[in-house]
């Protein structure tokens, strides 16, 4: 089992706290410049790699970048941080912008106003990760089922999952 992080914007953030949504959807890339024909088996899509040779197809696995199943994910999402004086004591926590994406500063314990920096998912450290996932499935599926044959690569990873830490409030 392995841990590695996946961002999430606060909407897809606040699907899961409310436990809405237990499926992320993200869309499969190609390894080797050619496109995505579909699934090709647990956490496994197959891509058409383009060839020269007349009548000839060749194609290659990619396998799934958020891991397998069993594996876990956190959350990275945007944050920022805030300082207080606790006891005369400086104290670091974190605020999320899925709990409220309209804040723009908070009030120290002398009352004076700080503005809030948000800093994007992808700069989030592993410490302030408030939601672990576990994936119980993964799958490939079209992004539109009714139009695949007219876009190029409309694939999308299917991810469900449970919450393992940080669910339902």
């Amino acid at each position: 089992m392995s841990l590695r992080p996946i961002d999430l914007n606060p909407k897809e953030v606040q699907a899961i706290q409310s436990g809405q949504n237990l499926q992320i959807r993200r869309k499969v890339k190609p390894k080797s410049g050619g496109e995505i024909r579909g699934w090709g088996g647990n956490a496994i899509a197959m891509e058409e790699i383009p060839s020269n040779e007349p009548d000839t197809q060749h194609f290659r696995t990619v396998v799934c970048p958020y891991g397998q199943v069993g594996d876990r994910l956190f959350v990275r999402e945007a944050f920022s941080t805030k300082i207080r004086n606790v006891g005369g004591t400086p104290h670091e926590s974190f605020a999320y912008k899925a709990d409220k994406p309209d804040e723009m500063e908070y009030f120290d314990c002398n009352g004076k106003g700080r503005p809030i920096k948000w800093k994007p998912a992808p700069r989030m450290p592993r410490v302030a990760s408030r939601l672990i996932l576990e994936i119980q499935e993964i799958s490939v599926v079209p992004k539109n089922p009714t139009s695949t044959a007219s876009q190029p690569n409309p694939f999308m990873w299917a991810i469900k999952f449970v919450v393992i830490q940080g669910g339902v409030a």
